[in-house]
């Protein structure tokens, strides 16, 4: 597994302007990337494996169609910020994107997890690999993330969550598919993932 003291001097911070475009031309380049969890004495990382990207105020299926509340305020804002949200008793977290006021984002629907496993295991009282992050409610759920981190800046090294690129130069195989589990404007492809990681969501 991915030991991140190894590696920790070759992961970058992914900047903000790297969000500050459409989801749609962000999407293929967001998969590979690793997301990293901080709380006060360890670090939790996975892989980012597959997502799906939600077009603002022109997607039925965005939180942000229904125009700016007090809920959905942080899609409004600048880009590379957390959007933590509840869908039933999990949490979601999107990535804002494009730019203030066109309130766009990208869904992390599943990670391959890297570090922290045990914690992980723990956190979703399964020792099932494959369920750890496999999906955007268990990948909250492993990771610790909850409402608290709403509005979390992921470009900010010293961030609860932050979002890097590493030295592992793998070349993925990227498909896209329509999106899972919504009940409008279905007919949008715009779920993208790497193709035969274990760790998709089924």
């Amino acid at each position: 597994m991915y030991d991140l003291q190894l590696q920790f001097k070759d992961l970058k911070l992914i900047d903000r302007d790297f969000f500050r475009r459409n989801p749609v031309d962000i999407a293929s380049e967001l998969l590979g990337k690793v997301i990293l969890r901080r709380f006060e004495n360890k670090v939790l990382a996975g892989r980012i494996v597959e997502l799906e990207v939600y077009l603002g105020e022109l997607d039925q299926a965005a939180h942000s169609y229904i125009g700016k509340t007090n809920r959905n305020s942080v899609l409004f804002g600048d880009a590379g910020y957390a959007y933590v949200h509840s869908i039933h008793k999990y949490f979601c977290m999107d990535i804002v994107c494009d730019v203030e006021n066109i309130p766009s984002s990208i869904l992390i629907r599943a990670v391959e997890p890297l570090v922290g496993i045990n914690i992980m295991k723990a956190n979703r009282n399964t020792s099932d690999l494959y369920k750890l992050t496999s999906g955007p409610g268990r990948f909250c759920q492993a990771f610790g993330i909850d409402k608290s981190l709403n509005g979390e800046d992921v470009c900010n090294n010293t961030s609860k969550i932050s979002i890097c690129s590493d030295s592992i130069n793998t070349k993925y195989e990227i498909l896209n598919s329509k999106r899972i589990g919504i009940s409008k404007s279905t007919e949008l492809p715009l779920r993208y993932y790497i193709k035969d990681n274990k760790y998709v969501s089924k």
